[in-house]
C-alpha cells in the first residue's frame, strides 16, 4: 500500500484497514487525517505536512473591491439576497486581511 492509495482511501475502509493493525486504539474516534497518518507510520511512508498557502492582502482587497461593486448593482437592482449574500462575504474577507 502506498501513499497515494491511503489517501484515495474512504473514512470506513480506513477504518477497516486500521482494525487489522494491533496497536492502533480508538480507530472509531479518529477522523481521516488522523487514521491516513495511523496507516502511513505503520506502513512506514513518511508522513507530509501540508501547508495551506496563504491569499495575499492585495489579492483580498482587490476582490473586496470587486464585490463591493456587485453589492452596488445588487442594491440598485433589489436583489436583497444577492446583497446579504455579499455583505457577509465582504465581511469574512475583510477580517481575513487583518489575521496574520
Amino acid at each position: 500500500m502506498n501513499a497515494r492509495e491511503i489517501e484515495k482511501m474512504t473514512v470506513v475502509k480506513l477504518r477497516e484497514e486500521c482494525l487489522k493493525i494491533p496497536n492502533i486504539v480508538g480507530v472509531h474516534g479518529m477522523n481521516k487525517e488522523q487514521l491516513i497518518n495511523a496507516l502511513k507510520e505503520f506502513n512506514n511512508i513518511p508522513i507530509e505536512v501540508r501547508k495551506k498557502p496563504k491569499a495575499s492582502v492585495k489579492g483580498l482587497k482587490t476582490k473586496i473591491t470587486t464585490m463591493r461593486e456587485q453589492l452596488a448593482t445588487a442594491r440598485t437592482e433589489k436583489n436583497k439576497q444577492r446583497a446579504a449574500y455579499l455583505k457577509k462575504r465582504i465581511s469574512s474577507l475583510k477580517k481575513k486581511t487583518r489575521l496574520d
